[in-house]
């Protein structure tokens, strides 16, 4: 297992300096564990996430785009005959729209809760009713945000929620100390008090909790289906395998639970694991539990999103691993 721990934040003009001596660490990661899958594309499953691992964070997520070359090292991955699956939290039609390669045929949207299997088989996990108790805390917060004049971006899709804080964090210039003061206060006196009101009115399969990302916390339903389910979606037919290796790359933070569930399989399956460590947080004790292929890329927003440096994004690494290059 190699481990590179992360950077913390870091300014733009030190991402410049960073991404270089980032570039040179992974190079030098040992890649050995995803030779069984180079050498097997067809019997291989790659279950990809999109933001933040193949594309730039953005704070409207109607405004996301491709890390430089990635796109088109997807293309070729499924062209060479790797099963590519693609992962994320927006609704299907918003992931498919976003990721533009018709080729791939299996998505996971709303972090597990719409399936679609080779292009035709469609899943649908979204009860009614906690769409309609999700719209009234979104209603609950844009009331409580208005109220406390804070400008900050609120997605709603159907079955999910984001509170996005990252632009307005930024106009302000916070320190991680305010920072910090800030999403606690933001939790205290805008969320909690919304998500109280609410799920004590509803029974315990239609309650809804916030969890904290760093710069936008997610809403969901507390016993929701998550990434980790749909892993098992792609991966398995009535409980037998479909594949003989499973590539499962994500983030430390929004792909926690896809990650835990390739934890929990890697001692029967042969299951790899590359993630990228996220902003500030350090990679997770959860993702040493066992010693199976894993590696932890660094974050240093892989390349800048102007694309100045004109590098490889570090995922590119590992996609050129795959294709033999």
């Amino acid at each position: 297992m190699t481990i590179i721990t992360n950077a913390g934040r870091i300014t733009d003009k030190q991402i410049y300096a960073l991404y270089s001596e980032a570039c040179e660490a992974v190079k030098k990661l040992d890649f050995k564990g995803l030779y069984p899958i180079a050498k097997n594309p067809s019997s291989s499953l790659l279950v990809l996430d999109f933001d933040g691992t193949n594309s730039v964070f953005v704070t409207n997520p109607n405004d996301v785009v491709w890390y430089s070359g990635l796109k088109k090292r997807v293309v070729k991955l499924h062209e060479t005959g790797y099963n590519v699956a693609i992962s994320s939290g927006r609704g299907l039609d918003d992931l498919q729209r976003v990721i533009g390669i018709p080729q791939i045929k299996n998505y996971a949207g709303i972090h597990g809760n719409q399936i679609l299997l080779n292009g035709d088989r469609f899943r649908n996990y979204l009860p009614k009713e906690r769409q309609i108790q999700l719209r009234q805390i979104y209603d609950g917060i844009l009331n409580s945000l208005n109220e406390n004049h804070l400008p900050i971006e609120i997605e709603y899709k159907p079955g999910s929620m984001v509170l996005h804080w990252r632009e307005y964090c930024e106009k302000e210039c916070m320190s991680a100390n305010e920072l910090s003061g800030f999403e606690k206060e933001l939790f205290d006196e805008v969320i909690d008090p919304v998500l109280d009101k609410y799920n004590t009115q509803a029974d315990s399969n239609l309650r809804i909790k916030a969890t904290n990302h760093g710069m936008n916390a997610d809403f969901s339903a507390e016993n929701a289906r998550n990434k980790g389910h749909a892993l098992l979606d792609f991966a398995f037919l009535d409980c037998t395998p479909l594949y003989k290796n499973i590539l499962v790359l994500g983030d430390s933070a929004s792909d926690e639970t896809m990650i835990r569930m390739a934890d929990e399989l890697s001692g029967r399956y042969n299951i790899y694991v590359v993630s990228i460590t996220v902003q500030q947080k350090s990679t997770p004790d959860w993702m040493m539990k066992r010693e199976y292929p894993h590696i932890v890329l660094p974050y240093c927003k892989q390349t800048d999103p102007d694309n100045k440096v004109g590098g490889v994004p570090l995922v590119g690494f590992v996609y050129d691993r795959l294709l033999g290059l």
